[in-house]
């Protein structure tokens, strides 16, 4: 069910239809994406009987994906074919994980944290994500919902909900 959701999550992102800018009012359609496959089997273990749904999803440098959905974080195995929970590092009081992104630049996972106003910066590890560092900017970190890292490090996007704003941060040194 997982896959299932994923590709349809990011088959609404790109859109079925594109507009030509050479020709005002003039839309073409896309080709078809056809959605048929195999299904994967997973054995999935729950953090608690909240909604799967997920919000956000990375690829780390293992070949895993992790996925975010506003409640916790959830690391995927396909090889194993296996769904585990990640418990939140133990100093992080408030954990609502909308989205999530792997930097290999700085070989660091990024989370933003929803209602904890910030971005969590730190690595998987058997199982529990350990804190690094916390970045919060009283205009750019309001309501975290979406993050991006540049691929050289240098840029940081993160789309703020609550402060009704896309925040660009650039690394100082």
């Amino acid at each position: 069910r997982i896959a299932i959701t994923l590709a349809i999550s990011m088959l609404m992102i790109s859109g079925l239809y594109a507009v030509r800018p050479a020709v005002p009012s003039t839309t073409v359609r896309t080709p078809f994406v056809d959605l048929q496959g195999t299904a994967i089997q997973f054995a999935t273990r729950r953090a608690d009987d909240g909604s799967l749904t997920p919000v956000s999803r990375t690829h780390l440098a293992n070949g895993k994906i992790l996925i975010a959905n506003y409640r916790n974080l959830y690391l995927v195995d396909r090889d194993q074919g296996t769904v585990e929970p990640i418990a939140p590092d133990p100093s992080i009081s408030i954990w609502h994980p909308t989205a999530v992104f792997y930097s290999a630049f700085y070989d660091q996972v990024f989370i933003a944290n929803y209602t904890g106003g910030d971005v969590l910066v730190g690595q998987i590890v058997e199982g529990v994500f350990k804190l690094a560092t916390r970045i919060a900017h009283p205009q750019g970190t309001v309501g975290p919902e979406g993050i991006y890292i540049s691929g050289g490090g240098r840029y940081m996007a993160i789309a703020d909900y609550d402060g009704k704003a896309a925040a660009l941060f650039e690394r100082e040194n």
